[in-house]
């Protein structure tokens, strides 16, 4: 057996495989409920699209889109006093 022919140092190149798009974007809005406690409503949307030129067993195309909405607060006490 010859130990310096090995199966990948030829016709293996970087970024072969099944092109793809891929896109992910992701916006939010708040407001400002409460100042003194740092209460927040808020919404948030995320998208997430893969669609690649050839669909496989492993790869396949979907979209996904999140909503989600809620109330957030700090109750953290930053305290500069030097």
């Amino acid at each position: 057996m010859n130990y310096n022919d090995r199966p990948f140092d030829s016709v293996v190149t970087i970024g072969q495989g099944i092109k793809t798009t891929s896109i992910n974007a992701s916006g939010q809005l708040g407001y400002l409920v409460n100042p003194a406690s740092n209460l927040k409503a808020f919404v948030n949307l995320s998208y997430r699209n893969f669609n690649p030129e050839a669909e496989t067993l492993s790869v396949v195309n979907n979209s996904t889109v999140w909503i989600n909405f809620g109330l957030r607060t700090d109750l953290f006490n930053w305290y500069f006093d030097m």
